[in-house]
């Protein structure tokens, strides 16, 4: 699974893909890059990536999407707005929460699920 992540930073690293993520995503990009590393350093190598890569948009610009993915599917609010924002670009939800992938499949947004899936 690391791997197949690996060839997709990569992959948007180089421009063949394009980031799009809430600005909430660096909240758990900081938490979970922290947690298994416990460096600094490596946290801020992670900003430093996304910052560069990655188209980011607001909580506010993806309120309004939210609040109707969540009245429909009613899975948690955090996972609610990485759908709205995959659905307002346009984009794969690519994930590795299995509850998310499926009520993002279910609803309709294109999705993949990064251990099972071949995304290449």
């Amino acid at each position: 699974m690391h791997k197949k992540a690996k060839r997709i930073l990569l992959k948007i690293e180089s421009g063949f893909y394009k980031n799009h993520i809430p600005l909430i995503a660096l909240i758990e990009i900081v938490c979970v890059i922290a947690r298994l590393t416990n460096d600094n350093d490596s946290v801020k190598l992670a900003l430093s990536f996304i910052d560069q890569n990655s188209e980011m948009y607001s909580d506010a610009y993806l309120l309004e999407k939210s609040i109707e993915i969540g009245t429909k599917t009613k899975v948690s609010g955090f996972d609610v707005i990485f759908m709205a924002c995959a659905e307002v670009t346009d984009s794969i939800l690519i994930t590795d929460d299995g509850k998310m992938y499926k009520k993002a499949l279910d609803y309709g947004l294109k999705v993949k699920l990064l251990r099972e899936e071949q995304l290449e």
